[in-house]
């Protein structure tokens, strides 16, 4: 019995969120004999053909997931480009977000709204406010940033704001945040 192969081309992947996780699936891809292999965040290139099954369960076993419909690419290409807003500190809106993704995905915010909230089961404003909450709990672990520092690189107007908001997610104020011992954080694709 014939393998199935999977095309030559591009696949998109579910919970690639930092440098290591390419690197992961590049090197998985190579070790299931894929060639000139081309990995970024939340896709994968290749030149030639692989038994998708295999790649589906190599890549589950690090913890990823293919992703096959055209609107759950369409919400991982959202969570990535939010998620890279976040990368390069300080963040600097120039428009609304609601604009900006509009006009990065050519889709009008509101369907892209309802589409994100109807396949994640959360609004795209409160995913992006728990991004922020967690990088601002990454920036309060190194500990190189007091707290209207931090707001400032998250773009908060005003460190009064950053804190309540951080309470009404984490249920507790920054400073006891920063006073624990263990600190406890998510990793990013763990938000929905």
């Amino acid at each position: 019995m014939k393998k199935a192969k999977e095309n030559k081309g591009e696949i998109t992947i579910k919970n690639m969120v930092c440098d290591r996780c390419i690197a992961t699936v590049e090197s998985s891809l190579k070790q299931l004999g894929a060639e000139d292999v081309e990995v970024k965040l939340g896709m994968a290139r290749y030149s030639n053909s692989l038994d998708l099954k295999e790649v589906e369960n190599t890549l589950a076993a690090h913890g990823f997931e293919l992703i096959k419909n055209a609107q759950e690419v369409l919400m991982e290409q959202v969570k990535i480009f939010l998620q890279s807003l976040l990368n390069q500190l300080p963040l600097t809106l120039d428009d609304k977000l609601s604009n900006l993704l509009a006009r990065q995905f050519a889709v009008s915010y509101p369907n892209l709204s309802k589409l994100f909230s109807q396949h994640e089961g959360i609004t795209i404003e409160r995913y992006f406010l728990l991004l922020k909450v967690e990088k601002a709990k990454e920036l309060i672990q190194y500990g190189r940033l007091n707290f209207t520092e931090i707001a400032q690189q998250l773009d908060y107007a005003h460190v009064n704001h950053f804190s309540k908001q951080f309470k009404s997610f984490v249920g507790m104020s920054l400073s006891d945040y920063k006073g624990q011992e263990v600190t406890r954080r998510r990793g990013i694709d763990k938000i929905v």
